[in-house]
């Protein structure tokens, strides 16, 4: 039952949990921890046996959740990446490299085109 390094207890586990005792409590988290680990289901002899299907359903949820998600990132990640993105273009201003924006660019190529025109006008 390898798989996730941890259990999850959940917050809303205080309210199910309230009515067993501290030492009643110990045994289910080690059962739990046991489960996870070695994959060994408990033979409770007390009032955890109450419980523990569902603390073992929900274990069992958050592996498969797990497992959906190491496939899925697999999946992501044979897919080589993120794509570039063509339209930001590197300036390198000597220290250091900064993307720019293509709107950024054309508003830098109008600036230029302005200042050429009042060049001709002052020429003029």
């Amino acid at each position: 039952m390898m798989g996730i390094p941890y259990i999850c207890l959940y917050t809303s586990y205080l309210t199910s949990l309230a009515p067993y005792t501290d030492s009643q409590l110990g045994r289910l988290v080690r059962a739990m921890l046991t489960y996870r680990t070695a994959g060994e289901v408990p033979e409770f002899q007390g009032r955890e046996r109450y419980i523990w299907p569902m603390l073992k359903d929900q274990l069992d949820r958050d592996l498969e959740s797990y497992w959906q998600r190491c496939e899925k990132n697999r999946a992501n990640a044979a897919k080589g990446g993120r794509p570039k993105n063509q339209s930001v273009i590197l300036e390198t201003d000597g220290f250091s490299e900064k993307p720019k924006k293509p709107k950024e660019k054309e508003k830098e190529k109008e600036k230029e085109k302005e200042k050429e025109k009042e060049k001709e006008k002052e020429k003029e």
